[in-house]
């Protein structure tokens, strides 16, 4: 009968509109949750900044890391929160530096092995600084984690292999290479030959090697323009021969 169609088309409307509000409901959750993060990456990228400041030679290293690291999860297919981690982390990575004296930050020559020992925790500290505030802590494992080394002969906890979580494998390599093609008071920037040499010979032992080639094929494809690499699309990139990296940062 018409009353009975009536009927059922003014359920469906009902319905319809009932899905349409669990729809808007929905939307807006998504979009107050793409503002906290992107509040809790700007929030993040001001501490560091405000650290950087300290030591002229590092101004946008943590910006450029979190670009990197985060072309680099993308081409190795992260889901979206998990990118978000990395690009978190890579940000937040040298955070801890805030425990380091200016005196050794700045210091033009070799450290000794008690300054090198004051250096190497900030990895601790910045750790501890991410656990003790709640939208920092995903990036805990990348910012405690990033100088472990692929054989085992890093710090803090001498991890080895698939053991370092993955997202400071990938800080690891892009912070080696940032280090090495800016000027620190230590030393100037290296010529992007022997950076590229550096990375390739301590993949395997220093760095994890497939981190290395996803991280050439990523500049390959992005380029660094700062540094004169100019986008190739999926071209290859003919890198030069051997040899190996230590740094503070």
């Amino acid at each position: 009968s018409r009353g009975a169609a009536l009927e059922d088309i003014l359920a469906e409307l009902t319905r319809l509109e009932r899905l349409a509000h669990q729809t808007e409901i929905a939307i807006r959750s998504v979009r107050q949750r793409e503002t906290l993060s992107r509040f809790a990456f700007e929030t993040a990228l001001a501490l560091t900044e405000a650290i950087e400041s300290r030591d002229p030679y590092t101004g946008g290293h943590c910006r450029r890391l979190a670009e990197y690291a985060g072309l680099m999860a993308e081409r190795l297919h992260f889901p979206e929160r998990e990118l978000e981690v990395v690009r978190l982390g890579a940000a937040l990575h040298d955070m801890g530096k805030i425990v380091v004296p200016d005196s050794i930050l700045k210091k033009p020559d070799k450290l000794t092995p008690e300054e090198y020992a004051i250096v190497k925790q900030h990895c601790y500290s910045g750790g501890q600084i991410c656990k003790r505030v709640g939208f920092l802590m995903n990036a805990y494992p990348i910012v405690y984690h990033h100088h472990e080394r692929w054989d085992g002969k890093g710090y803090p906890d001498s991890l080895k292999g698939e053991k370092i979580p993955m997202g400071a494998r990938i800080v690891a390599v892009v912070d080696a290479y940032d280090a090495m093609t800016t000027d620190r008071p230590y030393r100037e920037a290296l010529p992007l030959d022997e950076v590229w040499s550096i990375l390739r010979d301590g993949a395997g032992r220093q760095w994890d090697p497939r981190m290395v080639e996803t991280f050439i094929e990523t500049v390959t494809i992005h380029g660094d323009p700062e540094r004169g690499i100019h986008a190739h699309g999926d071209s290859e990139l003919v890198l030069p021969g051997q040899n190996g990296f230590n740094d503070r940062s």
